[in-house]
C-alpha cells in the first residue's frame, strides 16, 4: 500500500500542472481579443483617468455576466496564480509537507471571487474543492461548506 502513494502523489500533480497548463494557454486568445477591442476605440472617446477608473470598477463587477473572451488581463493572471498555487500545494502535500490551513482559506476565497468575476467557471473551482477534499481530509468540514457556497453562486 504504501508504494501506491508516490504514484498517486505524481498522478495528483500531473493532473494538477496539466490543468494548469491548459488554462495557461487559453487566456492568450482571450487577451487578444481584449486588444483588439481596445484598439476598436478611439482615444477621443475615452474618459479621463478618474472616470476610467470607476469604469474600469464598473467592469470588474460586471465580469460575471461577460463571455471568458471579455475577462481582464489582470483576472486571468490571478486565476493562473491560483492553479500555480494548487500545484504547489499538491506538491508539497505529496512530499509530505504539511500545509497551513489558513492558506487553504486564502486559496478557496481567491478561488470563490474569481468565480464572481467570471475568470472562473463555478464547475472548475467545484472541482478543485472536491480535489483538496480528498487530499486533505482534515478540512473535509471547512471544504463541504466552502462547496456548498460555490453550489448556490452555481444556481
Amino acid at each position: 500500500m504504501r508504494h501506491l502513494l508516490p504514484y498517486t502523489s505524481l498522478a495528483i500533480v500531473l493532473v494538477l500542472s496539466f490543468l494548469g497548463l491548459s488554462k495557461l494557454f487559453q487566456p492568450a486568445e482571450a487577451m487578444q481579443t481584449q486588444q483588439n477591442k481596445n484598439v476598436a476605440v478611439p482615444n477621443s472617446v475615452q474618459a479621463p483617468v478618474a472616470q476610467s477608473q470607476s469604469k474600469t470598477e464598473q467592469q470588474i463587477s460586471l465580469v460575471g455576466s461577460q463571455s471568458p473572451e471579455q475577462v481582464s488581463a489582470e483576472l486571468i493572471q490571478q486565476r493562473d496564480e491560483l492553479y500555480q498555487t494548487f500545484g504547489q500545494l499538491s506538491y508539497r502535500l505529496s512530499h509530505g509537507q504539511q500545509v497551513d490551513a489558513r492558506e487553504v482559506d486564502q486559496l478557496l476565497k481567491t478561488q470563490e471571487n474569481l468565480v464572481r468575476k467570471g475568470a472562473l467557471s463555478t464547475d472548475d473551482a467545484i472541482q478543485y474543492s472536491q480535489f483538496l477534499k480528498k487530499i486533505m481530509p482534515e478540512m473535509e468540514r471547512s471544504l463541504d461548506r466552502y462547496i456548498q457556497q460555490l453550489e448556490q453562486l452555481k444556481s
